[in-house]
């Protein structure tokens, strides 16, 4: 088992970095009737009240916001720039847009933002669950070479999300992007996850990022289908940690190749026999590594070839639970205590256990109690 972990960290200029265009997206469709929709529109909301500290940089914000479902609307004709008036219109048009516009028509959008031109690509924010329609036109759209530069930011929104078409989308943006799943029971995190995303579109982007082992024999015990986790390595921005594991056989070397602005980077790591080591952390977190990945992960970019790989590779993922004493979604772990009919002397026990006793016995709830007097804090003991 081995563990390599990517740290990129590089410097940029914030102050003289150009003009930075954010397009939100927010899916008004039928499939966002309800909570969805209303989350939506809260996040939006987040996003604008949030653009502020991003504008007191001397760098030009513009923006726009785009409601789409079978047809779309515009807060602007063009991204205006990140003044407070103008994103107090944009929040006014937000809060009061029409809903239930029909079908998820994301790919006419971009189609018409595919013909205007750009100068250092757009930032695409998309607030939807991700039930999307004709999405192979969608990701053909992105590889043009008139949206080479634009990037992709996907806000996962509703507890049935489809959050492999949300990666599909980031996974297929030239630029790169991020995918982030914003859960209705964290609500409390979504302000810092809001703030992550406009401190990351301000940043150059890794991604194209392929990991080569040198190695490519696999151990013929275990012969596990897919060898690294995550399979498919998404974008990085500055100071965003990567941590990918691996099953492989006497692996010494690793190379990782990606792109930062059009330009490769390549980096190689070196490590010896001196520093293997015995035991069962690693492949632990490798196995945890290999589940996640295949509960969460991106194995392939179509989504019948996905659903199609994870029915495959359910038995290796049953095997990897068991053996490493990892928890799956097709394993669980039972405690059994056995105990004698007869106690010590003989007596028989009777059935059960009662919590009284053992707290009597272990004396578990004679703690200390806290007051409050005035500037000092008493402390009482029972």
């Amino acid at each position: 088992a081995c563990m390599l972990t990517f740290y990129p960290k590089f410097d940029y200029d914030q102050l003289n970095s150009g003009i930075i265009e954010i397009i939100y997206l927010i899916d008004v469709s039928n499939s966002m009737d309800g909570k969805p929709l209303k989350q939506a529109k809260q996040l939006a909301f987040i996003f604008l009240s949030n653009m502020m500290p991003i504008k007191n940089n001397s760098a030009n914000i513009l923006f726009n916001v785009v409601i789409f479902g079978s047809d779309n609307d515009e807060c602007f004709p063009t991204s205006h720039p990140a003044t407070k008036e103008n994103l107090d219109k944009a929040k006014h048009f937000v809060l009061h847009s029409a809903d239930h516009r029909g079908n998820t028509n994301l790919v006419s959008v971009l189609r018409i933002y595919s013909l205007l031109p750009s100068n250092n690509g757009r930032n695409f924010v998309l607030l939807s669950d991700g039930h999307i329609n004709d999405i192979k036109s969608i990701v053909l759209l992105l590889k043009q070479s008139q949206m080479n530069d634009d990037r992709f930011f996907t806000c996962s929104i509703g507890d049935i999300a489809n959050k492999h078409n949300l990666k599909r989308l980031v996974n297929s943006s030239s630029g790169g992007g991020l995918a982030t799943v914003f859960d209705t029971n964290y609500r409390s995190k979504w302000k810092a996850k809001v703030l992550n995303i406009l401190e990351n579109l301000r940043q150059p982007c890794v991604n194209g990022i392929v990991i080569d082992w040198h190695n490519d024999q696999v151990d013929e015990n275990n012969n596990y289908q897919f060898i690294q986790a995550p399979s498919r390595i998404m974008s990085l921005f500055n100071g965003m940690r990567l941590t990918v594991y691996a099953f492989i056989n006497n692996c010494y070397k690793a190379t990782l190749k990606a792109n930062v602005n059009g330009q490769e980077l390549t980096t190689t790591v070196f490590t010896s026999m001196r520093t293997a080591t015995t035991g069962r952390i690693l492949h632990c977190l490798t196995t945890r590594g290999i589940i996640d990945d295949w509960e969460n992960g991106l194995l392939n970019m179509d989504e019948s070839v996905n659903e199609q790989l994870k029915s495959q590779y359910k038995q290796n993922i049953i095997d990897l639970s068991k053996k490493y004493s990892i928890g799956s979604p097709f394993t669980s772990f039972i405690a059994i205590e056995e105990r004698n009919k007869d106690d010590d002397n003989g007596i028989p026990q009777v059935p059960g256990v009662r919590l009284l006793d053992i707290m009597l016995e272990k004396d578990t709830d004679l703690l200390p109690y806290l007051a409050w007097d005035g500037e000092k804090a008493q402390v009482f003991s029972l």
